[in-house]
């Protein structure tokens, strides 16, 4: 009975093991590609691309309500690599960002990719068969510069982030304002002291990265907190998503906390 009985736990073990193995594989993905007699068959032919020029977008400071503004067009998105090889800071406000996509928001990284005609649109034939994995293991940069015309020097102002997938640290002007972790948690960040109000020109950037492993529940679940915009839905294809549009809040010293 005893050796029954160990044999037994021996053999949960080793399933539960290999299973634990199976699922590591699903989480991190796979490493190698699939072999080409497993791909799947169509008869729609691959839809060749040309990525389009980037083109200037003036930004727009646009109000939702009194003491609401968005920060609309005018985003940028870049990889992690190209900032790093740029030779000059990305909260410069005089930084060549030529070679940067102009970026879609709210939308994902692949969003932008495609409406950039990077890729083709992964929906049509099997054109996602040619989309590398390899993005949503990279870092991503948004950028937009955006000036205030109209600010009261004494009015206490928040950036408020509606969601972003799945990790971001957020700079104005140079200075780190903080961190957001989690595709469902919201962002806000008192930028009083930070933000230019004068006319003169302010540069946001935000640095985002994946899940570190993607597919764990824990990394897309609603349990950590859920945003606005409710970005960044278990099962999305994007590496980085910003969910809805950035804004920043005017409120009064003497109403803000109450």
């Amino acid at each position: 009975m005893k050796k029954s009985f160990l044999l037994l736990l021996c053999s949960v073990a080793l399933a539960t093991g290999l299973q634990a193995q199976r699922l590591t594989h699903l989480w991190t993905g796979l490493k190698t590609p699939q072999p080409a007699a497993g791909l799947p068959k169509g008869n729609a032919p691959y839809q060749a691309t040309v990525r389009l020029p980037k083109v200037q977008v003036l930004p727009q400071v646009v109000t939702i309500k009194q003491g609401e503004q968005a920060l609309r067009e005018g985003w940028e998105l870049t990889d992690g690599a190209t900032v790093l090889n740029a030779g000059k800071s990305v909260f410069d406000p005089q930084l060549n960002t030529a070679e940067w996509y102009n970026a879609t928001v709210p939308g994902t990284v692949l969003t932008t990719l495609v409406q950039q005609n990077v890729y083709a649109d992964p929906y049509f034939g099997l054109n996602n068969l040619y989309i590398p994995d390899t993005l949503s293991r990279m870092d991503w940069w948004y950028r937009q510069r955006f000036v205030l015309t109209d600010a009261d020097n004494e009015q206490q102002m928040h950036l408020v982030f509606e969601g972003i997938n799945y990790f971001a640290e957020v700079f104005l002007n140079g200075r780190k304002l903080g961190n957001i972790k989690g595709a469902f948690i919201r962002g806000e960040f008192d930028v009083s002291e930070v933000v230019y109000r004068d006319g003169k020109e302010n540069v946001l950037a935000v640095h985002v990265y994946p899940p570190a492993n993607p597919g764990i529940p824990h990394e897309q679940s609603i349990v950590a907190g859920a945003g606005a915009g409710a970005a960044g839905a278990a099962g999305e294809i994007a590496p980085a998503h910003i969910a809805e549009a950035i804004n920043y809040r005017s409120l009064d010293r003497d109403s803000w906390g109450r």
